[in-house]
């Protein structure tokens, strides 16, 4: 919302979503001096609050949660253990700002009888409602009854120590120093010194609490397991006596792993299953030589008879005798004796090749037989040993429950008495688990009312509120500011921005030369007559305003380039806007560029640019529509810049009947036939239908707007009621204030910021 407030971009500079810093400046310059306005009234208010408040001191005390560093040796083993969790630290903190505790500062200090902790003073009011605010986030309040864990305590405690601890609580304020184990003890009152002495004692009190909870818990701890002790010895010493009556009657013969007959079998097994491993091995081996046999295949391929070394050095000989043999049969032939001899050597090797292989395939199977006769031993004792096995295992199982039981109460019994023993040491040793680390001190400054903190927010929240009361405002303006609002609202382009010209009502115009007023066919401009601002065109054709004026001239032409517009009409929304001028203007323009224009006054009601012109008294328009006077005597004309003007004339009661009469269709086309351009005033769209009736006479329309005036939603109906919108032309921004403008954004650029860049152009305007 405040981004549609402040954004006025020109439409090159427009981009939605994006808030240039110059339009944020804009809307600070144009409502400044209500949003500090705002502000200097809450700091004001702020500081006749603070005045009244009493001041109050907060002094704060550190303690140091260190569990690690204050336990003896094995004290873990005899009390649970205090660790450092959330948990843990919370409940610290619930325990400092407890009851009990806070009766003993209480006691200690007399706080009883303490005007401000024990007493009935009444508070300020401004104190008061300020407590009530920050109840929710602070401390019990002293009569809220005790919590349900403190009812015990609070038991035995008169009703002036309840309120002196519950004004203590509430003067409290314990916290943890952010991640660490630090707690920060904290009590606020009106004495800087009373502080500091109530924020130590409440640390002191904790520490000595601590020591006493510990000392109890070790002495309690150490009478329970004296008494447990007792007992244990009894159960230990009775299950011992169990477990050797047991064996003693079954007259059982233990090892470290259980009975003889349990330990005979247990190794049996094992040796089974070593043997059932070699004989499955060696049945292997055999029945691959058996399949050998049957299907023919040569057993000297069977990988046994591969690995064998012997095998392996005879085929090494057979293939050097084969190759010795080849060499001789090449060089003394098959009968040479050395061939013979060498043939009978092959023979040999052969032969003992076959021994080998047969000797392999016998040793296989008789490994076979021989692991066979060795697994049926093994299973014939294992089923020997198996009846007798089955008696000594149903008392192994009860011997073993007797010695469960024994072994766990010989267990438990040895832990408790170590614990007895450290819980006895533990008795005399009073280090606590927690130390004080700082030491509260009486503050130099009063903590409360915080009164930087307060202005600022008072100031910042000054601000939100009169920034809020300017968006408001800003909402409920509903004119046009900037041009893109004209172009997104109406859809018209901007044909000119006008600025607004001040202008005195002076002298009336030169009277009459020729006698009568009706009579009168011409006069003269006085170019030094403020009564018109239109006059600035021809008094001052290099002004600001004369050159928007130009400007509107130009963008009328470019509407239809092809076919410029010779009847042209200014109409407005509202009253009031601006389009008498700067029709009166732009009819001025015309004629002193050397065209011949007329210019008609056709707002029947209100005459404004007859009034302009000092020609409100002569016959004009309404005589000439209804018959009385002919155009000739209604035309009256500039001798200096030959502009022609036709006044309104005559009051008439029925106007809107007389803009539709064929008798103006027909002034229309005459005008249009005699003069190059023939400029209409009209009455504004939005209260009357003459603008209407005049839309149908003319070729193009120029909507006019005043700046930061004329209602958008008007401005929208006022447009949508022209049926023919085509032959609206644009829309003129009059009335364009530039020191107010200039607060909007880039606005001032488009209009006066031209003008104060290039100033030295109209010098000699400025010195007319």
């Amino acid at each position: 919302m405040l981004k549609q407030i402040v954004q006025a971009p020109v439409e090159e500079e427009h981009k939605e979503g994006v808030v240039a810093v110059h339009q944020v400046l804009g809307f600070l310059s144009r409502r400044w001096k209500l949003i500090l306005a705002y502000a200097a009234g809450t700091v004001m208010l702020a500081v006749l609050v603070l005045f009244s408040l009493t001041p109050y001191y907060t002094a704060t005390t550190q303690i140091l949660l260190n569990p690690s560093d204050t336990k003896g040796a094995g004290a873990d083993k005899v009390l649970a253990e205090f660790v450092l969790t959330n948990a843990t630290i919370d409940s610290q903190l619930s325990l400092i700002s407890s009851t009990a505790l806070l009766s003993r500062v209480v006691d200690k200090e007399h706080l009883a009888g303490d005007p401000e902790f024990g007493g009935t003073g009444a508070r300020s009011l401004v104190r008061a409602i300020a407590d009530t605010l920050a109840a929710p986030f602070s401390h019990p309040d002293p009569a809220d009854p005790p919590a349900a864990a403190d009812a015990k305590a609070s038991a035995a405690l008169t009703p002036q120590q309840l309120a002196a601890i519950g004004r203590l609580r509430a003067a409290l304020k314990v916290a943890r120093l952010k991640l660490t184990y630090v707690i920060e003890i904290s009590v606020t009152s009106k004495d800087r010194v009373k502080a500091a002495r109530l924020a130590n004692a409440v640390a002191q009190a904790y520490a000595v609490d601590q020591l006493e909870a510990r000392y109890e818990n070790a002495q309690r701890a150490s009478e329970w397991l004296s008494d447990r002790l007792a007992t244990l010895a009894n159960e230990l010493r009775d299950s011992d006596a169990a477990v050797a009556a047991f064996r003693k009657e079954h007259n059982l013969l233990t090892t470290n792993t259980g009975t003889v007959t349990a330990q005979q079998l247990s190794e049996l097994n094992i040796k089974l299953a070593a043997a059932r491993t070699e004989t499955a091995a060696a049945a292997a081996r055999y029945n691959q030589v058996q399949a050998a046999r049957r299907n023919g295949n040569d057993v000297s391929s069977l990988p046994d008879v591969i690995r064998s070394n012997v095998i392996a050095d005879l085929r090494r000989q057979q293939a050097e005798v084969t190759r010795k043999e080849a060499d001789l049969v090449a060089h003394y032939g098959g009968r040479h004796p050395l061939v013979v001899n060498v043939r009978a050597e092959a023979a040999d090797i052969n032969a003992a090749l076959a021994a080998e292989t047969k000797r392999i395939l016998d040793t296989i199977q008789h490994d076979y037989e021989v692991a066979k006769a060795q697994q049926a031993a093994l299973e014939q004792s294992i089923a020997q040993l198996t009846g007798q096995s089955g008696v000594d295992e149903t008392v192994s199982v009860r011997l073993r429950e007797l010695q469960r039981v024994a072994d766990a109460n010989r267990t438990l019994y040895e832990n408790f008495l170590s614990r007895a023993k450290l819980a006895g040491e533990y008795v005399t040793f009073d280090a606590p688990d927690s130390r004080i680390i700082t030491a509260a001190v009486p503050p130099g400054a009063p903590s409360y009312p915080p009164k930087l903190l307060a202005l600022l927010g008072a100031a910042v929240l000054g601000l939100a509120i009169g920034i809020g009361a300017a968006v408001v405002i800003e909402l409920l303006n509903t004119g046009f500011t900037w041009p893109g609002q004209v172009t997104e609202t109406l859809g018209l382009p901007i044909l000119a921005r006008i600025p607004s010209v001040p202008s005195a009502r002076g002298r009336e115009a030169d009277p009459p030369q020729d006698g009568g007023e009706k009579k009168r066919r011409s006069f003269r401009l006085r170019r030094d007559d403020s009564r018109s601002i239109a006059l600035q065109v021809a008094s001052k054709p290099l002004s600001q305003y004369s050159e928007a004026i130009r400007t509107l001239r130009t963008g009328i032409h470019m509407s239809d380039v092809d076919h410029p517009p010779k009847i042209i009409m200014a109409t407005s929304a509202m009253p009031g806007e601006g389009k008498s001028t700067i029709m009166a203007s732009l009819a001025l323009s015309y004629a002193l560029s050397g065209s011949r224009a007329v210019l008609v006054d056709c707002d029947l009601r209100k005459k404004s640019v007859s009034y302009q012109f000092g020609l409100e008294k002569q016959a004009g328009l309404v005589d000439l529509l209804l018959g009385t006077v002919p155009v000739e005597q209604c035309v009256v004309t500039d001798e200096a810049t030959g502009l022609a003007i036709i006044p309104a004339g005559t009051d008439t009661q029925t106007p809107q009947d007389l803009l539709a009469s064929g008798r103006m269709q027909n002034l229309m086309r005459q005008l249009s036939a005699g003069y190059d351009f023939v400029l209409v005033d009209s009455p504004p769209l939005g209260p009357l239908a003459d603008a209407l009736i005049l839309s149908n006479l003319v070729e193009k329309i120029v909507f006019v707007v005043q700046w930061n005036a004329t209602p958008r939603q008007h401005a929208l109906e006022a447009v949508l009621s022209i049926r023919d919108r085509h032959k609206i032309a644009g829309a003129a921004i009059s009335k364009i204030d530039e020191s107010a403008a200039a607060k909007y954004g880039s606005y001032h650029r488009l209009s006066g910021g031209y003008y104060s860049h290039y100033g030295d152009y109209y010098q000699r305007d400025r010195n007319a």
